[in-house]
């Protein structure tokens, strides 16, 4: 794996520690297909493995999404502290090399901690829970990606009523019929469908990736 992944170097936002991990090199990348809600699949390296940075010295978890924690000393410390009493019971983990499946998922679950502690953007917070969910995917445990599943649909609730923009209101639109589909809520996803399929939209992409998903579900 030596020619396939690399070092890069972060600071981290609790803490201020300067470490290295690993990432995958862009032009190792295999992808072999795409699912509707843009799961990707991949051959040989996986680069959802290492999107979340995890800290070796405090094993606060963020991604490069995360913004900064604009707070002083005192409220840090408050944060960090329930942080390690909920998420590191089990004291502080090193991921910072090459990581398998296990390693992703605790990786990305103290991600979600981190986001949920800090009041992240709702539209990072649902990010972390879709990984979750492919990666839950990637393996058949099916109701632990349902699971998951449920908590992106609710977050990327959230962002599409406190953070739309004509950017991204098609990217909610689609994500929001898509897991609703996905969790056996039919009407709910036709509903968020037909807005999206709206003149007011019109992103082809996403309208293309919502009528795979609707004829996926036909089929079944």
């Amino acid at each position: 794996m030596d020619d396939v992944l690399y070092d890069k170097t972060y600071t981290c936002l609790m803490c201020a520690h300067e470490f290295k991990t690993k990432k995958v090199r862009s032009n190792r990348i295999r992808v072999l297909s795409h699912d509707s809600d843009l799961c990707a699949h991949y051959k040989g390296a996986i680069p959802y493995y290492y999107e979340s940075n995890v800290c070796p010295a405090c094993g606060y978890a963020f991604t490069d999404s995360f913004a900064p924690l604009k707070m002083d000393n005192e409220e840090k410390q408050r944060l960090y502290a329930d942080y390690k009493r909920r998420y590191l019971p089990h004291g502080v983990p090193n991921l910072c090399g090459e990581r398998d499946e296990e390693d992703a998922l605790l990786s990305f679950k103290l991600a979600l901690g981190a986001g949920y502690g800090k009041n992240e953007q709702p539209r990072i917070l649902a990010g972390l829970c879709m990984r979750l969910a492919w990666l839950h995917r990637m393996a058949n445990r099916t109701q632990e990606e349902l699971g998951f599943l449920e908590a992106a649909n609710r977050c990327f609730h959230v962002a599409f009523e406190t953070q739309r923009d004509r950017s991204s209101d098609a990217h909610f639109l689609h994500m929001l019929g898509d897991t609703c589909l996905r969790l056996g809520r039919v009407e709910e996803a036709r509903q968020w469908f037909s807005r999206l399929f709206s003149p007011a939209y019109a992103d082809y992409a996403h309208i293309s990736l919502a009528r795979e998903a609707w004829a996926s579900r036909k089929e079944e």
